[in-house]
């Protein structure tokens, strides 16, 4: 007796959890949907679908239930607020490091809500979350921050995913992340999550050989030796970053010094 009452208890949390978290995503979406031009709510309620955003139930409402909980409302709040942080010839600090984290925050919703689930990250992409990301990155270009999760998310859109594969090249995704890497050289993980993107965009797949080459003249002409050589220098003990690295430079026909991993020498 005493299991199966554990077991009912521990059931009903479960449901309570889960009537909590939709309700959180209701909230979020009354809120985007009133005040789709105010800055602090559309921040809030990106934070809250954030948070929210590995809950099975609420995965499947935003993708089964469009009409009440799409996509597009986030993104769009979040690309508007981009649009009206351009209007501002010289904002005040403060103002432009808040907004500056509402993007962040809409990077961390676009990743984490796509983490591990292809059909909503193919949809992300279809309604234009590849695309606000990658706008983040460049009007907020100095943020490390933003360029981090930024990174981040797109390496979750894309990450053996094909079709955003393609769109993300199809977007000069490859220039704007060599982009983001030169202009945030000195962060661990904006080095990783751009190597590990650019790797898995660089990796020879089956059946797309001129693909590939195609691929790597873009990558060569963004400047992809440099940007790889100098976060390979910069991290020479993340063994991720000098794999990677030493395995890009090769392949990319890199002709000078390629930078060994430094990490365990004494090992």
């Amino acid at each position: 007796g005493e299991q199966n009452e554990h077991g009912d208890s521990n059931g009903l949390l479960h449901y309570e959890s889960h009537g909590l978290e939709t309700l959180c995503q209701e909230a979020a979406y009354i809120v985007l949907r009133l005040h789709p031009s105010n800055d602090k709510a559309v921040n809030a309620a990106i934070a809250l679908l954030a948070v929210i955003a590995g809950d099975p139930e609420v995965r499947r409402r935003h993708y089964e239930e469009a009409d009440k909980f799409g996509l597009d409302v986030p993104i769009r709040a979040m690309r508007d607020s981009l649009s009206r942080s351009k209007l501002y010839d010289d904002p005040p600090e403060d103002k432009e490091r808040f907004c500056a984290e509402l993007q962040r925050k809409g990077c961390l919703w676009v990743g984490a809500l796509a983490d591990e689930d292809k059909d909503i990250a193919t949809k992300m992409v279809d309604e234009e979350g590849l695309q606000a990301v990658l706008d983040a990155t460049e009007w907020y270009r100095h943020h490390e921050d933003v360029a981090n999760w930024a990174l981040w998310s797109i390496f979750i859109l894309c990450y053996e995913h094909m079709g955003n594969k393609q769109e993300l090249i199809r977007m000069n995704g490859i220039q704007r992340i060599c982009r983001v890497m030169k202009n945030v050289p000195n962060c661990p993980e904006v080095a990783r999550h751009g190597i590990g993107t650019l790797f898995d965009l660089l990796r020879q797949v089956p059946g797309s050989v001129k693909d590939v080459s195609q691929i790597r003249m873009i990558a060569l002409n963004a400047g992809i030796h440099d940007v790889v050589k100098n976060a390979m220098v910069n991290f020479p003990k993340s063994l991720e970053i000098v794999m990677m690295g030493q395995q890009m430079l090769i392949a990319t026909g890199y002709q000078g010094d390629i930078p060994q991993y430094e990490g365990n020498r004494n090992h």
